[in-house]
């Protein structure tokens, strides 16, 4: 049987990482300065994520209006947690995929063969070179993460997304949440190859949070940038929750942040902020003059 499409695939049942296929352009060198790639919207990528939880139970009134959404905002790459499946009900990340036209990437710890299955998924319009699942570890927590590369303006570029365990910071669920990071960081490293990087996906905890200190060095959180033009988003902002657990960590030094706002979807009492978008463009290494 021939293998299916990289860009249509589901992702597998692994405890391990899958192997990357395709190629990539050389990695950034952090001596070089860096610079705005050349021409107007050149470079530019939108990223949303955002969890499916809410429309559990509630999923034929809601998904339309998702759809609708996530159409007029055409982002590159969506990250989607809580996707679910199940006899009675197709794959939802898979679903929103098609009424899109986007490939999609379901990332889930429940095996093909099991009926009823839960996890995370990657959604792009873009045709994909290369891409990953793993567990995290503790491995019965079932927690994944997934990614896809893409090229943005010429240069690859990789796209995370992951859910951490939930609970408590001052509780063990804390300590779990710092586990994996770490685990996330090791996997990141032997498949990134050092490219402009992405990460997505509902942390369970905010961004100022100690398990997330692992991140710190090489990440940084996505802020609106500081002008009068993105004034008008720090409402909708502070209306996803102070203590917000959705993130779109950049890699350090790779992009620069254009747009940033709660991303407004369907909910049980109509529209609101459920979760995050933002236009970053990307930044190149260029040789000095």
């Amino acid at each position: 049987m021939p293998p299916l499409p990289t860009l249509h695939r589901i992702a597998r049942w692994t405890w391990l990482p899958t192997l990357l296929v395709g190629g990539w352009a050389q990695a950034h060198s952090p001596g070089l300065p860096l610079a705005l790639p050349p021409g107007a919207g050149d470079g530019v990528l939108t990223v949303a994520t955002f969890s499916l939880a809410p429309d559990q139970g509630r999923w034929l009134d809601h998904r339309d209006g998702i759809v609708e959404a996530l159409r007029a905002l055409k982002p590159d790459v969506v990250a989607l947690q809580d996707v679910q499946q199940s006899p009675e009900m197709p794959n939802q990340a898979c679903w929103l995929a098609a009424q899109l036209d986007y490939g999609c990437s379901f990332i889930s710890a429940d095996p093909p063969s099991r009926a009823t299955r839960q996890g995370n998924a990657l959604l792009t319009r873009r045709p994909v070179s290369a891409d990953a699942v793993t567990l995290l570890h503790p491995f019965e927590m079932a927690s994944t993460a997934g990614m896809v590369r893409l090229e943005i303006g010429g240069v690859p570029v990789n796209a995370y997304v992951t859910q951490l365990h939930g609970g408590e910071a001052r509780s063990d669920d804390g300590l779990i949440r710092a586990r994996q990071v770490v685990n996330l960081l090791r996997w990141m490293e032997v498949t990134d190859d050092g490219l402009p990087t992405v990460l997505l996906g509902d942390f369970a905890c905010g961004e100022n949070a100690a398990e997330l200190a692992a991140l710190q060095a090489q990440y940084q959180e996505a802020r609106p940038p500081a002008s009068r033009e993105q004034e008008g988003l720090l409402p909708d902002m502070a209306d996803a929750g102070a203590a917000r657990h959705d993130h779109i960590l950049l890699r350090r030094d790779s992009f620069r942040v254009l747009r940033l706002a709660a991303l407004r979807l369907p909910g049980a009492e109509g529209p609101g902020a459920r979760g995050l978008v933002a236009t970053v463009q990307l930044l190149r290494p260029v040789a000095a003059p």
